[in-house]
């Protein structure tokens, strides 16, 4: 029969110099936290206002009559739906992709695309503005009212909430950085980063 092998024991050092070391490779340890939870904030927002707007889920108000005819005529896939257009049609210069996210120094971000719309009569960027809180626009002699479809806002909302329940009260970073100053141990981070691991999973992300 086989012996099984001993189980080690780690033990921790509490000196106050083992702390000052512990301290000295702490922002390498957080920054790669906090690099992994921006990073998947900023995907699980960019996931949330693309299915958002294509499953019309945010309860934007509706197209006039006339727009939906005019997108029919032009064959768009989603005719009723505020805000697709062409959609997935053009991968970079639709309304429902041009969100960007961006690596800074510490984290990501999301930022919206200054590239011309593929209509090619307007930047992206301006177009949000329009969108998220509505314009008078004059045309012709008369004044056409676009309504607000504040479509990043609504994913913004739904991000926060989501997000919310991901962070359980005490699991936090703030509590698995003064764990591991104070005993070397690094339970709690490892477990943050297999929960994070999970949560890409579970929202569809890549990893």
């Amino acid at each position: 029969m086989a012996s099984s092998k001993p189980k080690i024991k780690v033990k921790y050092s509490n000196s106050f110099k083992a702390k000052q070391m512990r301290i000295k490779n702490l922002p390498k340890l957080k920054d790669d936290v906090f690099m992994s939870m921006t990073k998947r904030n900023a995907r699980l927002f960019n996931k949330n206002f693309k299915e958002g707007i294509k499953q019309n889920s945010f309860k934007l108000e509706k197209l006039a009559d006339g727009t939906i005819i005019r997108k029919r005529q032009l064959g768009m896939e989603l005719p009723e739906t505020p805000l697709y257009g062409k959609g997935d049609d053009r991968k970079k210069d639709s309304y429902i992709n041009m969100l960007r996210i961006r690596k800074l120094k510490n984290g990501w971000k999301i930022t919206i695309s200054k590239q011309m719309h593929w209509s090619k009569k307007i930047k992206l960027d301006y177009l949000y503005n329009i969108h998220e809180f509505g314009a008078l626009i004059k045309r012709g002699n008369g004044i056409v009212r676009i309504p607000a479809r504040p479509a990043y806002q609504k994913a913004y909302e739904m991000t926060l909430k989501q997000l919310a329940k991901l962070e359980p009260k005490g699991s936090g970073v703030k509590t698995a950085i003064n764990q591991l100053i104070n005993t070397g141990k690094q339970d709690l981070l490892n477990k943050i980063n297999e929960r994070m691991a999970k949560q890409y999973s579970d929202f569809g992300l890549l990893v």
